[in-house]
């Protein structure tokens, strides 16, 4: 450790001058490996999320056109009903 500004310690790697080209490729190095990272995640999260919704919809839609067959199904039997009462 070395005294920085201001009576402070500072890592050998944190010295505030110039970048050194094994600093950078070890930067280099993390970013790549988190690109990757980030990536696979990206991939994953796709692959399940984006299927959630695909199936949220269809199992949305499914369910309003039942309802819908429902109400004209009873609707249908309603109005039976007072052809039945007028009749009897």
């Amino acid at each position: 450790m070395t005294e920085g500004k201001g009576g402070k310690k500072q890592s050998p790697g944190k010295s505030g001058g110039p970048a050194t080209p094994e600093s950078v490729a070890d930067l280099e190095g993390v970013l790549v490996s988190f690109v990757q990272t980030f990536e696979s995640s990206a991939k994953r999260w796709e692959q399940t999320i984006y299927l959630f919704i695909s199936e949220a919809l269809i199992y949305s839609t499914t369910n309003f056109s039942g309802c819908i067959s429902l109400y004209m199904i009873t609707g249908g039997f309603s109005s039976v009903k007072v052809i039945i009462r007028v009749r009897g």
